[in-house]
């Protein structure tokens, strides 16, 4: 996905197999060349594995079936600490950019538990 406010900059998630781990690559001429930004830590189970991410705001969010991954970008170092709500008994809804909503609006779609929703 490319950086919206550096369009030479583009942003690219992949899960490892073998490692059972999440590598985030960064290129910054349009992808002719890529470095590895990020390494996640090793997750016990594929359900980590992301099946759509988004960058918003300096931030990537990677959304799994155990819940948003959020690794904060920083221009100077590349991509810092996983956050997780791994664990969320609460059903924390997200609205579709990665953002956490307090109260959520008949007709709009969300995710919750990785999974997309409608409020009815």
């Amino acid at each position: 996905m490319f950086d919206p406010e550096n369009t030479n900059v583009v942003y690219c998630i992949g899960a490892c197999q073998n490692n059972q781990d999440i590598h985030i690559f960064r290129s910054n001429d349009k992808g002719k060349t890529w470095t590895r930004v990020a390494r996640s830590d090793i997750f016990d189970s594929h359900e980590y594995w992301p099946y759509e991410s988004v960058l918003l705001n300096g931030k990537l969010y990677l959304y799994t079936r155990k819940g948003v991954l959020t690794y904060d970008i920083d221009n100077n170092s590349g991509i810092g600490s996983i956050k997780t709500d791994s664990g969320d008994e609460t059903g924390t809804l997200y609205d579709l950019s990665g953002r956490k909503v307090s109260t959520p609006q008949p007709g709009a779609i969300y995710i919750q538990y990785g999974k997309k929703i409608l409020i009815k």
